[in-house]
C-alpha cells in the first residue's frame, strides 16, 4: 500500500546497531522480539494505517488492491513474534517488589491488543471469507483497535527489552534513529485512552486529544534519540502524575518549540516531591534503584536510572522541579541540583489561571536538540 496514502509512513524504525555476542536464550529470543518490533513498526503499521485511512476516504468502500492488502495484513498480523503472548514467559523473571517489568510498563497496551490479536488468529478463515465478500465491517473494526495499541506497545516494548537484556549500548547507539512525533503523540493519546490507574489518567490527562506537533519541526529538521526511552518515561511518569496517593486534582502536558529544543513537560498540582526524592544520593531518589526509592517512592518502577538512561542513549536532558502544594513560598527542590535558576512559567489548564508560583507542585522537563536532515 503505497505510504502517500497514508499522508506520512510511520519512522518508527532505522538501524538498531550490532546488539554483540548473543551469550543465552533470552538474549536470543529479546533480539528476535527486537527484530519483530522493527517490522511491525515498520513495516505492518504504516500499511495498517493506509489502509484503514483508505477506508474513511471512501467511505468503508475497498477497491480490489485494498482488499488484497486487508486480506495479507489478516494472514501477517497472527505471525509476529512481539504479538505472541507466550514468547514475554522469559521477561516474567525480571521481578520487582511484586510487579515484573512487563506487566508494569505493557500493562495498557498489551491486554487489549493480545486479545484481539488473538481473536485475529481465531477467526482468520472467516475473516478472510469476509473480506472477499466485502463484508468489511467486523474485520476493519478489529484492525483499527491493532492500530491505536500499536504505538505505545511498540515503544515499551522496545524499552523493556533493551533496557532489562542490557542491549543498549554507548558505542553503537542501538535505537538512535529520528523520533516519530505523531508516532509518540498516538502511544500517549493510547496510554490516556486505556483507563491507567483506575481511570485516572484520561480523568487528568483527557485534554490530549487537542495535542498536535503540526508546525514544531520543519521539513529539512529532525529530532535524533532513542524514542523507546523517551515515550516509556513519558508514559511513567504521566501514571506515576495521577496515582492516588499524589492526591492530585489537575496535570498537564505540553509539547513546544523553544528555540532549536523540542520541549516536553508533564506538569502537576499534587503534594510535591522533597529534597530527598530529587537527590541522587539520597535512598529515596525518585530515579534511584532499590525498596526505598523505586519500588517504593514516589514515582514507580518504570523510572529506575531513567535519568542516565536519557542522557546515555536518547540525547535528552530531564530536568525536575518541585515543592509542597500547599507552601507555595517555599524553594523548588530541583533536578539537577543547579537548576533552580531555570524555573519554567507554566500556566495550568484546569479552569484556574494559576501559575507556577501558585498552584503547580511538580514540573518534569524534556529537552532535545533539533538538528538539520
Amino acid at each position: 500500500m503505497p505510504g502517500d496514502q497514508l499522508g506520512r509512513s510511520n519512522e518508527f524504525g532505522g538501524d538498531f546497531g550490532k546488539i554483540g555476542t548473543i551469550e543465552t536464550p533470552e538474549k536470543k529470543l529479546a533480539v528476535e522480539l527486537l527484530d519483530s518490533v522493527r517490522s511491525f513498526a515498520n513495516n505492518i503499521y504504516p500499511r495498517l494505517r493506509a489502509v484503514l485511512n483508505l477506508r474513511k476516504i471512501n467511505r468503508g468502500v475497498l477497491d480490489v488492491k485494498a482488499k488484497q492488502e486487508l486480506s495479507a495484513l489478516l494472514k501477517e498480523i497472527p505471525t509476529l513474534v512481539c504479538l505472541q503472548l507466550n514468547n514475554f514467559t522469559f521477561l516474567k523473571n525480571k521481578n520487582l517488589t511484586g510487579t515484573t517489568q512487563v506487566e508494569h510498563d505493557l500493562n495498557n497496551f498489551s491486554a487489549g491488543l493480545f486479545g484481539v490479536v488473538e481473536l485475529i488468529k481465531e477467526n482468520e478463515e472467516a475473516g478472510l471469507k469476509a473480506v472477499a465478500a466485502n463484508d468489511l465491517g467486523g474485520v476493519l473494526n478489529d484492525l483499527q483497535l491493532v492500530c491505536e495499541y500499536s504505538p505505545g506497545f511498540i515503544i515499551t516494548l522496545e524499552d523493556i527489552l533493551l533496557h532489562e537484556q542490557n542491549l543498549e549500548s554507548d558505542k553503537e547507539n542501538v535505537g538512535q534513529r529520528a523520533l516519530d512525533l505523531d508516532f509518540l503523540l498516538a502511544g500517549i493519546r493510547q496510554l490516556v485512552m486505556s483507563g491507567a490507574v483506575d481511570g485516572r489518567v484520561n480523568k487528568l490527562f483527557s485534554s490530549l486529544k487537542f495535542l498536535s506537533s503540526e508546525g514544531i519541526l520543519k521539513e529539512t529538521e529532525e529530532i535524533v534519540t532513542q524514542p523507546a526511552v523517551i515515550g516509556n518515561f513519558l508514559f511513567n511518569v504521566m501514571r506515576n502524575a495521577s496515582k492516588e496517593k499524589t492526591d492530585t486534582k489537575h496535570v498537564n502536558f505540553y509539547i513546544l518549540r523553544e528555540g532549536d529544543e523540542l520541549v516536553i513537560r508533564i506538569v502537576d498540582a499534587g503534594i510535591g516531591m522533597t529534597k530527598e526524592q530529587l537527590d541522587p544520593n539520597s535512598k529515596k531518589f525518585i530515579f534511584g534503584t532499590g525498596k526505598e526509592s523505586s519500588g517504593t517512592g514516589s514515582t514507580g518502577i518504570g523510572l529506575a536510572d531513567a535519568d542516565k538512561r536519557l542522557s546515555k542513549y536518547a540525547n535528552s536532558q530531564v530536568r525536575v522541579w518541585s515543592r509542597p502544594r500547599e507552601n507555595t513560598e517555599a524553594d523548588y527542590n530541583t533536578f539537577p541540583s543547579d537548576n533552580n535558576d531555570e524555573i519554567p512559567v507554566v500556566v495550568m489548564e484546569s479552569g484556574e489561571d494559576d501559575s507556577i508560583t501558585g498552584l503547580v507542585s511538580t514540573v518534569f522537563e524534556l529537552r532535545l536538540p533539533i538538528i538539520q536532515k
